[in-house]
């Protein structure tokens, strides 16, 4: 893969490359951190050929994936993740479904805005079921991947938690070795080059005795490898193996001078690249000016070295540094002693404001509830001044009027973006159909534990009206009505089966109702079979 710091000029195209050459351009711009023209690449691709997209499961799979990684490169991982979950699903195709399953376990693992124990509750499944499959269908490289990704994420959490982990990092070595031993197996010098990186930042880390014997490796791969990524990450592990290990700010220095170097020597080896249609934009003389000044730094201070003391000289350089860190500590906190005076105003402003606003919803919300408590009360009277006929319609559009209070009645505003217990609202549902039936209605619920917004939990009370009042029409069984919400892998299933026949089934308005209300709250996979009289669809909470 090529490394270039690269953009497009105004006649530069690639609309006429393969699908798969487009992909390889987009790679090569994140990797040269050109997010942007990444995300307009893919977005042309969408918008002048989609059909390509969809073309196959590979192409999608594909495609999605490099979109998830441009919005996750771009910190965006809520983005990343949908692009996984819009994804079919993928049961054929094993190798398919391991490369989805690595990258949401990877989103997953680096996510910024969940704590460390929820991200592993999210990606640590995923990884141990990756393992298994990959090992049940023999693929080596993902195996191998899944451990390395598995290493990885426990060692950031142990550095992470900032805090004695000692039994975390022997736990991580299992499965970085595991993964080294994978790759080298298969003849990947390239993924086992970067394995080995991170092993390697682990021993720094714990001062390991081995430490030395794994420096020789990771120097013998950054002499022969040619892979950007790998070379720049290792020069990094190996200033630091000198800092911290040896002590030697000197070698330190030069691993940063052969660090730049590499990136000068990547960007001018790659300016003739196969697409022959993007052109070098960067510039590389300030930083060769940089490496030719540190370079003659270094000398200078080598010849010092020698005619000096070298152990007096580290020690005046590590005071200057601490003393200029104390510095910029003291600028830190008086900064951030201001910034928490100004937060405090701010949160009590805000605060007033909250009170408010609750007060206004709370109050809002007593007035509907009593308002349909009194359309309900003059339903009930003119039913029995009217025809039976002319009492169903009274009667459905009460139970609609019911739906909607049952919610008013759960809710009491005491947080902003209410969520609603799934399970209570349904109950308070349920429990106002067999009231009105006189108990002839039985319900069997299977409900798991879930909290839904109230905006769109109103459409999920619609639905189990509109089915209910299906079954009361149509019913010519006796026996108990099957609910249940339960959860499948990340999403949820709704089942509602009253074993009603409807005979030959043609879609009047209450199925048109019962589909466009699952739209309106982002369900899908609707289905209804009318011999056994099952409704069923799925949805993400």
């Amino acid at each position: 893969m090529l490394n270039l710091n690269l953009s497009f000029s105004q006649n530069d195209s690639i609309a006429n490359v393969t699908f798969e050459e487009k992909l390889d351009i987009i790679m090569l711009l994140t990797e040269t951190f050109q997010y942007s023209a990444a995300m307009k690449e893919l977005k042309a691709i969408e918008e002048l050929n989609p059909e390509v997209i969809t073309e196959s499961i590979e192409n999608e799979v594909a495609y999605r994936l490099m979109l998830s990684r441009v919005y996750r490169l771009s910190a965006q991982p809520k983005d990343a993740i949908h692009q996984l979950k819009i994804l079919p699903e993928i049961k054929d195709n094993l190798n398919l479904k391991l490369k989805v399953d690595f990258r949401r376990a990877a989103l997953y693992a680096e996510s910024p805005g969940l704590d460390f124990d929820l991200r592993a509750k999210k990606a640590l499944p995923i990884i141990n079921n990756g393992i298994t499959l990959a090992e049940k269908i023999g693929d080596k490289n993902m195996i191998a991947s899944f451990y390395n990704l598995k290493g990885s994420f426990l060692y950031a959490h142990c550095l992470t938690k900032n805090k004695d982990c000692l039994d975390t990092l022997q736990n991580v070595k299992p499965y970085y070795l595991k993964s080294l031993d994978l790759f080298l197996d298969i003849g990947d010098t390239l993924n086992y080059h970067n394995v080995l990186n991170g092993y390697f930042h682990l021993a720094i880390d714990e001062k390991s005795k081995e430490v030395d014997s794994i420096f020789e490796l990771v120097n013998y791969y950054t002499r022969h490898s040619n892979y950007f990524p790998n070379l720049i990450t290792s020069r990094n592990l190996l200033g630091h193996y000198y800092m911290l290990i040896k002590q030697d700010s000197l070698a330190y220095y030069q691993q940063k001078v052969l660090e730049k170097e590499t990136l000068v020597k990547e960007k001018t080896q790659n300016s003739d690249n196969i697409i022959q249609k993007l052109k070098l934009l960067y510039e590389f003389d300030s930083l060769k000016a940089n490496i030719d000044l540190n370079r003659g730094i270094i000398e200078q201070k080598d010849l010092a070295i020698i005619e000096s003391n070298k152990r007096i000289k580290q020690n005046i350089i590590f005071s200057l540094l601490l003393g200029t860190l104390s510095v910029i500590l003291i600028i830190s906190l008086i900064r951030q002693k201001r910034l928490v005076i100004f937060t405090n105003k701010v949160n009590k402003e805000l605060n007033k404001a909250n009170n408010n606003y609750e007060l206004l919803l709370k109050e809002s919300n007593h007035r509907i509830k009593n308002n349909l408590q009194m359309i309900m009360s003059i339903i009930e009277l003119d039913k029995n001044e009217l025809p039976s006929d002319e009492n169903k319609v009274l009667e459905n559009i009460s139970s609609k009027i019911t739906t909607i209070a049952s919610l008013h009645k759960l809710l009491d505003f005491k947080e902003h973006n209410q969520k609603v217990d799934l399970r209570t609202y349904f109950n308070e549902i349920l429990n106002y159909f067999e009231n009105f039936t006189k108990k002839k209605l039985k319900f069997s619920t299977n409900f798991s534990d879930i909290k839904i917004k109230s905006e769109k939990i109103i459409y999920f009370g619609l639905v189990l009206n509109e089915i209910i009042s299906n079954t009361i029409q149509h019913r010519g069984v006796e026996g108990k009505i099957e609910i249940a919400v339960v959860k499948e892998d990340e999403l949820y299933v709704f089942t509602y089966r009253d074993y009603s026949s409807f005979g030959k089934f043609e879609k009047n308005n209450g199925i048109i109702l019962i589909e466009d209300l699952i739209k309106r709250f982002e369900g899908f996979n609707y289905s209804f079979n009318g011999e056994i009289g099952e409704y069923k669809f799925y949805f993400y909470d």
